[in-house]
């Protein structure tokens, strides 16, 4: 079992990570890791802990509560009043994290069954494939509450109200569609149409030119789109849903802020969030839902970075959309309220719930500052724009230029903090061989530049390569 340390805050943001000890795991599918699942090599199935350890274990990957300041933040906001849509696979609205939440699921899910009487398959289930979807809800408003009086998986926003959508089959299925359309593009234009304020997409991949448009209705209606970055060190498709005009993008570190070894450096990533070896429940041989374990993935960081949002709104209600992405990309660990994009490993830097429940949003740029005007960008800045009067952000409005690091100039490796990065946010040296880092950027700005067909179907929640 590692040992981890407390890592020091910057001068000026009020906290960094604390330390957690990890478990040996082994993939489960592709947005999520976790012990002793099937996979396409056999794993075993570890034995049932001892109750000490089994509590060491409770304790380590809970470490993202200590390490956002998760008790103090809920003693300013919970989330309450702001809606957010988690659009994934199945779920099991059952499990204890989730009773009481203030969670509505929508049914049917948006996969065509002919055998279902309703011409779709339901959205509730209890079996493997409602894994991922029920674990990125907890993250966002679980209560803490476990199985058979074990700690449960605390959300960070516990007092939000969540609209579930389920469009996928599972981390191993295909993606669904029904009525010839891509489920994520129905889901998206359901949740828009329900009110939803924060949309939470722990997905990557190819994706459609109509789910795109849904991005860009988004935007213009005023919502927040959370996305993840891919999972391993692989490139990007060109029509990537990673690299939507105008999404926050999330990378997923550990408790020591280290990133993944296979995480690639991108200019389309925006901030990093807690995901890696974080408190999971898991269905089991028996669907019994009573087994906790970590599992770890940009899935857990998106759906963070969804909470966190939806957190520090509901602190500040009269703030829009955009200004409320102004808080979190100034006031990072990384960032004191200028607008600095850190490198293309980190992007603006590490969230801090603290830092930004601190900020006035109110006082930020009506400006979406992750809208770029690149004609090839998508969906594009006027397709964003629409009717509305919001305008291709400026340098004045981002100050993106301020501070700005060369793509092809890696940070320092983990356990050296170098331009005012904590240890809290430190690339493994695997992560960022320069051969590497060029690739994926060569191919993070292709997709940015190259536009394709429209694909045929969108990924599966969950399904980073």
């Amino acid at each position: 079992m590692r040992t981890r340390h407390l890592s020091a805050a910057l001068s000026g943001p009020r906290r960094s990570a604390l330390a957690g000890a990890a478990a040996l795991t082994c993939v489960i599918g592709p947005g999520l890791v976790g012990p002793g699942a099937a996979v396409a090599v056999a794993a075993t199935r570890p034995a049932a802990p001892p109750a000490s350890q089994a509590a060491d274990s409770a304790a380590d990957s809970l470490w993202y509560v200590d390490a956002a300041g998760l008790d103090e933040a809920h003693a300013t906001a919970t989330g309450q009043g702001i809606t957010v849509a988690v659009i994934d696979s199945p779920i099991n609205p059952d499990v204890p994290e989730l009773v009481g939440t203030d969670l509505t699921v929508h049914e049917p899910s948006f996969c065509a069954d002919p055998a279902s009487p309703t011409g779709h398959a339901p959205a509730v289930a209890t079996d493997d494939s409602a894994l991922h979807g029920t674990s990125m809800a907890s993250l966002v408003v679980g209560t803490g509450t476990g199985a058979d009086g074990q700690p449960g998986v605390r959300g960070v926003a516990p007092g939000a109200t969540v609209l579930y959508y389920a469009r996928g089959l599972g981390d191993d299925d295909e993606d669904c569609t029904a009525e010839g359309s891509s489920s994520m593009e129905a889901a998206i234009s359901q949740a828009l149409d329900d009110g939803a304020q924060i949309i939470s997409l722990s997905s990557s991949g190819s994706t459609t030119n109509a789910v795109f448009d849904q991005i860009a209705r988004a935007h213009r209606e005023g919502a927040i789109v959370v996305v993840s970055r891919p999972n391993t060190a692989t490139s990007t498709w060109p029509h990537d849903l990673t690299n939507a005009n105008g999404a926050v993008t999330v990378e997923t570190a550990d408790s020591d802020g280290r990133l993944p070894r296979n995480a690639t450096m991108s200019p389309s990533k925006d901030v990093v969030a807690p995901g890696e070896d974080v408190r999971t429940l898991f269905p089991g041989e028996d669907e019994s839902w009573r087994t906790y374990g970590p599992s770890s993935g940009t899935s857990n960081a998106t759906a963070f970075t969804s909470g966190a949002l939806a957190l520090v709104w509901s602190a500040h209600p009269e703030a829009t959309g955009n200004q409320i992405i102004q808080a979190l990309l100034r006031h990072t660990f990384q960032n004191s309220g200028e607008l600095t994009r850190q490198n293309d490993s980190v992007g603006y830097g590490s969230i801090s719930v603290l830092n930004m429940l601190d900020a006035d949003p109110t006082a930020y740029p009506d400006t979406n500052p992750l809208i770029s005007d690149d004609p090839y960008a998508q969906p594009s800045a006027t397709a964003i724009a629409g009717d509305s009067e919001q305008p291709a952000p400026s340098p004045e409005a981002t100050d993106q230029t301020e501070g700005t690091v060369e793509a092809t100039s890696p940070p320092t490796a983990s356990g050296e903090e170098s331009s005012g990065l904590p240890a809290w946010v430190a690339p493994t040296a695997g992560a960022l061989i320069v051969l590497v880092a060029l690739t994926t950027l060569a191919a993070a700005l292709a997709a940015r530049r190259r536009r394709t067909p429209d694909a045929t179907s969108s990924p599966t929640p969950g399904s980073h390569p």
